[in-house]
């Protein structure tokens, strides 16, 4: 009906927050960070297929920084929604939140945005990329996602509730993997919590991948392996993980 929040079950996470971020060599080349190259990357970008259509420029000259971005309509019970890039001395981010776009929409934004980028610093190389992704899911079998967390999968909601006289507002917990991937070592931060309704788990994928080799004007799509692992981890390996608890008891 219309007005009712739509359900995303374990096997479909309802992604609410994108980012890439790039560690970048080469940018504190004298006379490269001036107003003028990064309104001329305000424009490449919202001419080309990117779709981003930014309408809002901040530039600071000391310290070196530039953001752009666009508010944007969102879920009426979510956040800001907003497409934000932002560009510092040796780093540049890309941020999406509550946005429409669906991952691989977001992915590809990013390699776009990178092509536009070494178009006017093509001296510049990426030597290192971050990825986040958050998601919203829905456990199938247990309305409250505290004791879905608690009580199910960490198994500590009896004696919690012993201890404290109201039940906590938020229950959750952290893990990091270390793993091979192709050449490099993949660092994975996984932060889950309960989701501010009580019935929803909040996700959040957090990847560091060091480059095996830079990613520069020559290779862009580069970009989209860091991405696509952290989004392959979050949808088979935590989702598989969770699956196997969402279960009567």
């Amino acid at each position: 009906m219309i007005g009712e929040k739509p359900v995303y079950m374990l096997q479909s996470p309802n992604y609410i927050h994108f980012r890439n971020e790039w560690q970048i060599l080469g940018l504190d080349v004298v006379g490269q960070w001036h107003r003028n190259s990064f309104q001329k990357l305000m424009e490449k970008v919202n001419e080309s297929s990117v779709g981003a259509d930014f309408d809002d420029f901040v530039y600071r000259q000391d310290p070196c920084r530039c953001e752009m971005g666009k508010l944007r309509s969102g879920p009426a019970d979510a956040g800001a929604a907003f497409s934000k890039l932002v560009c510092g001395q040796n780093q540049m981010t890309f941020v999406e939140e509550w946005t429409e776009a669906s991952a691989s929409e977001f992915r590809d934004k990013s390699v776009r945005i990178l092509g536009a980028w070494f178009e006017l610093f093509s001296n510049t190389a990426i030597i290192a990329q971050k990825c986040c992704l958050r998601a919203l899911v829905q456990p199938v079998k247990f309305p409250d996602s505290r004791r879905f967390l608690g009580n199910r999968v960490m198994a500590i909601g009896e004696p919690m509730q012993q201890s404290f006289k109201a039940m906590p507002f938020k229950v959750g917990f952290t893990f990091t993997c270390l793993r091979k991937t192709g050449n490099y070592n993949l660092f994975i931060d996984t932060t889950v919590n309960s989701w501010r309704d009580n019935q929803r788990v909040w996700i959040q994928v957090e990847g560091t991948y060091p480059m095996d080799k830079p990613i520069n004007a020559t290779n862009p799509d580069v970009a989209k392996i860091p991405f696509d692992d952290c989004k392959n981890f979050l949808e088979s390996e935590v989702l598989d993980f969770f699956g196997k608890f969402d279960k009567e008891e």
